[in-house]
């Protein structure tokens, strides 16, 4: 599996956001619990999605040429907290790469910073003929052309010898001591010291 990870803040990721939607005209699918069998479809960032978010922050982008095969990548939960509703299933809805967002979250008063994830799996299950299939190379290419996009975007911040990818804000905030990321289980912030 191919795998960007980063560092952002929400605005950095709505900044994202905005960016991919403009350049590459995708279509995003929240990754979600649905109450029907219908999925939710975004072709521009609103109130709403970024609301959604908010409290799942996990995507499927969708490039102009995929197929979006919603029926079959819809899951129906019999029990659980929601029985009768559906969760999406990110390898039986057609080709799409998985984009969990960064954001940010308080805790002790301090800002932290997850990682978010952009990826495009090894494999899709593919409806038609019933098999996994490995991502078309317009898939692949696409993956590429997006973490470009991202990278743009970004600077890469040394956080204890390691090489991160942040978005601006994110930056700004780390480097002045203001907030603190995770990095190998542990987190890690800018002291008086440095």
């Amino acid at each position: 599996m191919a795998q960007f990870d980063y560092y952002a803040t929400w605005n950095d990721d709505w900044g994202l956001l905005e960016c991919l939607l403009h350049v590459t005209h995708a279509v995003l699918v929240p990754n979600k619990w649905y109450e029907q069998d219908q999925v939710d479809v975004y072709e521009h960032l609103t109130d709403e999605l970024k609301s959604i978010l908010h409290r799942r922050g996990q995507l499927m982008v969708f490039p102009p040429f995929a197929r979006i095969d919603a029926k079959a990548g819809l899951y129906k939960h019999t029990d659980g907290p929601f029985p009768g509703w559906y969760t999406v299933r990110p390898d039986s809805f057609g080709e799409n790469l998985q984009w969990s967002l960064s954001g940010e979250f308080i805790m002790d008063g301090t800002t932290s910073l997850s990682n978010g994830i952009l990826s495009c799996m090894s494999e899709y299950w593919n409806h038609e003929n019933d098999a996994w299939q490995k991502p078309s190379h317009e898939l692949v290419q696409f993956y590429r052309h997006v973490r470009a996009l991202f990278r743009k975007q970004m600077t890469k911040v040394d956080v204890d010898g390691v090489g991160l990818w942040m978005g601006s804000e994110a930056k700004s905030l780390y480097q002045s001591g203001q907030a603190q990321v995770m990095l190998y289980g542990k987190w890690r912030r800018v002291t008086a010291n440095g």
